[in-house]
């Protein structure tokens, strides 16, 4: 399984690297890419500051973070799609470019089963 997963993570990284070579960063994206990370930055320290937020998956509803903490003990993934906004809007991102953000996380077992 595990090398099955490498493989397929080659042949996407060679796929999009294709597709950036000879690839000029626009003004734009640049500008919208720094506004990205301004905005996630700031998310990220409010989020800091809350002890009771120590990783992502303490911010779920408590039914959800359940589940998804038997998920881990299981040894699966927890991975969730994040979305940045600027000033309670999406930050526009010129025509043909994309910002994708995908916080995750996995835990040894034997660790998590300690807690």
């Amino acid at each position: 399984m595990n090398k099955i997963l490498w493989i397929v993570a080659g042949v996407l990284f060679l796929g999009a690297a294709r597709g950036v070579l000879g690839t000029e960063l626009k003004p734009a994206t640049a500008q919208a890419f720094d506004r990205y990370v301004e905005a996630t930055e700031a998310q990220i320290r409010g989020e800091v500051s809350d002890a009771q937020r120590f990783l992502q998956i303490d911010s779920l509803p408590e039914d959800q973070k359940n589940a998804e903490l038997s998920r881990l003990r299981r040894g699966e993934i927890f991975v969730q799609s994040m979305t940045t906004k600027e000033n309670g809007e999406p930050i526009h991102v010129p025509a043909g470019s994309f910002i994708i953000g995908w916080p995750s996380h996995s835990f040894r077992v034997r660790a998590l089963n300690r807690c």
